[in-house]
C-alpha cells in the first residue's frame, strides 16, 4: 500500500505544496469574465474529474479490470493535458501569464506530474462541493 511519504520518493512526483502553488498561480491569472476562459476552465475541470475517478480506482482493479480501463484512463489523461495546454495558450494570447504551465515541465516526460495535478484539481473541487 502506498502512502504520501512513499509517493514523495517516486520519480516525477508533484508534492501537495507545489500543486497548491501551481493552482494558486493559475487562479490568480484567470479572467472568468471571458467566455473562452470559462469554457476552457470547465473542460479542464471536467477532464480532471473524469481522469481522477479512473485513477483513484486503479489500485482496486485486477489485471483484467486494468486492461479494460486502460484506454479510457489514457484518453482522459490526454484530454486533461489537451485542455490544460489550451488554457495556457489562451492565457498567453490574452496577455496573461502561463508560467504555471511551465512548472510541470515537458509533457511527455512529466505525464505523471500532470496527471497528479488533475487529481489535485479534482480534490480541490471535491472538498469545495460540501
Amino acid at each position: 500500500m502506498y502512502d504520501y511519504t512513499s509517493y514523495l520518493n517516486e520519480k516525477y512526483n508533484l508534492p501537495f505544496e507545489e500543486s497548491l502553488q501551481i493552482y494558486d498561480q493559475l487562479m490568480t491569472t484567470l479572467n472568468f469574465n471571458d467566455a473562452d476562459t470559462k469554457m476552457l476552465w470547465n473542460k479542464m475541470i471536467e477532464s480532471a474529474m473524469n481522469y481522477a475517478a479512473i485513477r483513484s480506482n486503479w489500485l482496486l482493479l485486477n489485471t483484467g479490470g486494468r486492461s479494460e480501463k486502460d484506454k479510457s484512463r489514457t484518453s482522459n489523461h490526454n484530454s486533461f493535458i489537451t485542455w490544460l495546454n489550451a488554457l495556457g495558450r489562451h492565457q498567453e494570447k490574452s496577455g496573461k501569464s502561463a508560467a504555471w504551465r511551465k512548472q510541470f515541465g515537458d509533457e511527455k516526460e512529466n505525464r505523471k506530474r500532470i496527471g497528479d495535478f488533475a487529481c489535485f484539481v479534482a480534490y480541490i473541487y471535491g472538498i469545495n462541493a460540501r
